[in-house]
């Protein structure tokens, strides 16, 4: 990918080399300010995660018993999206 600088140190990147879709696009000189998911946050998420795969799986073999298929349900549902709400948050 070709890139062109111009005097205000501004930098375009070209979309491809073959000519079409030859526009120029501007390029942040910024860092990104997303911060990385940690190793530690990654496997506390992927822990809380497939918790919550083992309590769905636990709600579906106790359907017998529903007031206990619910709290597992609920608990699934609340491991499942702390996981998915912390790495959001996380990436932000």
């Amino acid at each position: 990918m070709a890139t062109t600088t111009l005097p205000d140190a501004t930098r375009f990147d070209r979309t491809s080399e073959s000519g079409e879709g030859n526009e120029l696009l501007p390029v942040s000189a910024e860092p990104s300010t997303r911060a990385a998911l940690t190793v530690s946050a990654a496997v506390a998420c992927a822990g809380s995660a497939a918790a919550g795969l083992v309590h769905v799986a636990a709600a579906g073999s106790h359907n017998a018993d529903r007031g206990l298929a619910w709290a597992f349900a609920i608990v699934a549902v609340l491991q499942i999206g702390a996981a998915g709400a912390y790495a959001a948050h996380r990436r932000r």
